[in-house]
């Protein structure tokens, strides 16, 4: 179940469906869709599906607004059986307007549909990693930039000017709810 407030629905039909080998042995299911959904207009997208009975999918579409606009969107997803030819889906996509919307929904491949609800997203409280010995060197948090590489955080001064700017490898760090 989606967190957030229903903020409308969606209606799809699938217009073409391919398929390709996939990893593992598994196909790849591509299928194309135009409908509507609430707020957004006309939708034209395209849900890559990965598994048989249960799965992944990533979806990538383009929304023509009613007031003319065009957004586009792309998100992650998982999908399950919920009985013959019929799948739950779970997903949650980035809109190009910075918004992330949840949607949950149902496909029905005798009617070749995707139909389901979109929410509000639902803010998840902040956190913020200060390094270590911050407090001591008078540094808040920020005056400080984690980065990120690999499997290893290192952070950066940013009250110094590029040029005199260093990684610092973590050797430990506090993280703080926001």
């Amino acid at each position: 179940m989606a967190a957030g407030k229903q903020i409308g629905e969606f209606s799809l039909k699938f217009t073409s469906i391919t398929l390709t080998p996939g990893p593992a042995g598994s196909n790849l299911l591509q299928a194309n869709c135009e409908g509507t959904a609430t707020g957004f207009g006309t939708i034209l997208g395209t849900a890559t599906f990965v598994g048989a009975k249960s799965g992944t999918y990533s979806w990538c579409s383009q929304a023509y607004l009613d007031d003319g606009e065009v957004v586009t969107g792309a998100g992650p997803g998982a999908y399950e059986s919920v009985g013959k030819h019929r799948w739950r889906t779970q997903g949650s996509v980035q809109i190009s307007d910075g918004r992330t919307v949840p949607t949950e929904g149902e496909i029905d491949l005798a009617t070749r549909s995707w139909t389901g609800k979109i929410f509000a997203q639902t803010r998840v409280p902040g956190f913020a990693v200060r390094p270590d010995g911050c407090r001591k060197a008078g540094l808040g948090l920020r005056d400080v930039r984690l980065l990120l590489s690999g499997h290893q955080l290192a952070f950066e001064p940013t009250h110094l000017s590029p040029e005199r700017r260093h990684p610092v490898p973590g050797r430990g760090f506090t993280i703080l709810a926001l």
